[in-house]
């Protein structure tokens, strides 16, 4: 059906004539609105000098460097199980319609997550933390995998899809997304910088004792000689608190180590909590994000221009 023909229906249909009208009155200030958006963070893109991380001051500030691990403990991506700084992964089900053999068009999220943990960014002239939460990230890494009808995946995919579609045993299609920041990848980042002190003395979390412990369950042999206090070759709960105990201590002594080169506490950089001053991470250099909100923009406009000239078609039409 031609664009035409779709609007010689609308115009038959006073009902549908209404409906097109509101539609394209509400959807065109939301696209002027994120035209403005768009060409603004472009715009602060450009007007904030990039600074190095030695010299940066306390305040709204532009960087340029490296990821690197804060911890020595590796961050692990769940479903690709591939280490990284930062990680984000969606699972959405394409659910079976009551005609064999056939699923909807459209995706349904069931499951989805993201790291909070921070990490280095670094320069040539030093390096600053960096605190992922409420950021606009553009990762480097994106990965897809999608089932194959009657639940079942294709030879190569991660365990963790493999395992999952096995305990999901129906006539649902999956699709599982990814997103990774490795270290050692390229980062922009534009954000609030702040002195916050000692990271000796930051608290032990959850996530990092049981990647320590998950780390340490790899070597079995090494586990039970460590900890298998009454040799019968089982880890038993008085044991494995005194597993968890360990793991807490070495953490701690990583913080410790982390530290060292800062004598004046440390930098951290993160969100501003002011809607005008966006706080953005991404893989990508400064001017490749000026270029994507520009385009970004332009499309916004093209979309208002489209909405009103639309709404104002059919209400003279």
């Amino acid at each position: 059906m031609t664009i035409a023909a779709i609007f010689d229906v609308i115009q038959a249909s006073p009902l549908k004539l209404s409906a097109g009208i509101v539609i394209c009155t509400a959807l065109a200030p939301a696209a002027a609105w994120f035209a403005w958006y768009s060409f603004r963070k472009a715009r602060i893109l450009e007007d904030i000098p990039i600074c190095e991380a030695r010299s940066a001051t306390p305040g709204y500030v532009e960087l340029e460097g490296v990821a690197r691990a804060l911890s020595s403990l590796p961050l692990v991506a769940p479903i690709s199980r591939r280490p990284c700084v930062w990680y984000r992964y969606r699972i959405e089900a394409q659910p079976r319609t009551k005609n064999p053999g056939t699923h909807r068009h459209h995706w349904d999220v069931t499951d989805k997550d993201e790291s909070t943990e921070t990490f280095w960014l670094e320069d040539d002239s030093g390096r600053v933390v960096v605190d992922p939460n409420g950021a606009d990230i553009s990762p480097k890494h994106m990965d897809t995998w999608e089932s194959i009808p009657h639940g079942t995946g294709k030879p190569g995919y991660p365990d963790f899809v493999s395992h999952f579609l096995s305990n999901h045993s129906n006539d649902n299609l999956y699709r599982f997304t990814e997103w990774r920041i490795g270290s050692g990848d390229p980062v922009y980042a534009l954000g609030l910088l702040r002195n916050v002190g000692d990271l000796a003395n930051a608290p032990v979390t959850e996530k990092e004792i049981q990647a320590l412990l998950h780390e340490w369950k790899k070597d079995q042999p090494k586990l039970e000689a460590r900890f298998d206090l009454n040799k019968d070759h089982q880890i038993d709960e008085k044991e494995w608190l005194l597993a968890r105990a360990q793991a807490r201590r070495e953490i701690m002594k990583a913080h410790r180590e982390q530290q060292r080169p800062f004598n004046n506490g440390v930098n951290l950089l993160g969100a501003t909590k002011d809607p005008n001053r966006p706080y953005i991470l991404s893989a990508h250099p400064q001017s490749q994000m000026v270029r994507r909100y520009r385009w970004q923009a332009a499309l916004g406009g093209i979309g208002f221009l489209l909405f009103v000239v639309t709404a104002a078609w059919l209400l003279t039409g």
